[in-house]
């Protein structure tokens, strides 16, 4: 409170005070605010957690704080999205035996992923559906597994879907 008095009604003693000065200060209290162990916890936590860190650090540096929080938060949101569209679905395949496991939450934006594994199955495969680990599964996921599943018999492919509301 008493900083935002401050700013509001002595902006023309802030105008006395050299940048030079004040560039000091910020530079101060920016290496209090960042000091290299957090670089270093960040290093230890992934290249997941120190991009996004360095990114946002490096884009306050080149544009501006706001513009260089927004970059941040997109490169962020880029990690989070990366990180859950990778987990939620995973194949695996022993012989012409597959197992399809949706994990987490499995949204429209895994559907081209969904289709991927879907094409890889070889004719006259075995596919199991495991839904069991799934919490949410989007409704153009369950399309895309009801169609595939109506046309795998075409294919001489035998699925059995498991634990998937509104699947098989």
């Amino acid at each position: 409170m008493l900083l935002l008095l401050s700013v509001s009604f002595l902006t023309w003693g802030l105008n006395l005070i050299p940048l030079a000065t004040l560039a000091a200060v910020l530079l101060l209290t920016g290496y209090k605010l960042a000091k290299p162990a957090l670089f270093v916890e960040m290093y230890r936590k992934g290249m997941n957690q120190l991009l996004p860190f360095v990114i946002t650090i490096a884009a306050i540096l080149i544009s501006d704080l706001l513009k260089g929080i927004a970059i941040g938060m997109v490169v962020g949101l880029f990690f989070v999205i990366r990180a859950n569209f990778h987990a939620a679905i995973t194949l695996t395949q022993d012989g012409k035996n597959y197992l399809l496991r949706l994990q987490k939450d499995v949204s429209f934006l895994n559907k081209a992923l969904l289709r991927t594994h879907f094409d890889s199955i070889d004719e006259g495969g075995s596919l199991i559906i495991d839904g069991s680990r799934a919490r949410f599964v989007d409704q153009d996921i369950l399309e895309a597994i009801n169609d595939f599943v109506a046309a795998s018999e075409d294919n001489g492919i035998s699925v059995e879907v498991r634990n998937l509301a509104g699947g098989g």
